[in-house]
């Protein structure tokens, strides 16, 4: 069916559950080759604030995104095998 089969590295915010400030640190900390997953679509939880400004510290410090179609299926540093 042409499925690749992915997970994740990173949980950002618990479901949406932690606060802004947990949510943030985590984001931030991910590392180069991380999948992060994160649910920013409960308007009444702050874990949104806090993915959004990990994001921005991320990009900040030079990180780029892809998205996990676009990913090689090799990673050229050991992160993705």
């Amino acid at each position: 069916m042409g499925y690749r089969v992915a997970g994740y590295s990173v949980n950002g915010d618990g479901g949406s559950l932690l606060g802004a400030a947990v949510s943030e640190k985590r984001i931030a900390a991910a590392r180069d080759g991380d999948v992060i997953i994160a649910h920013i679509n409960q308007p009444t939880h702050s874990a949104g604030a806090g993915v959004a400004r990990g994001i921005l510290d991320l990009k900040a410090r030079g990180y780029a995104f892809v998205r996990l179609d676009d990913a090689t299926e090799n990673g050229s540093d050991a992160t993705t095998n």
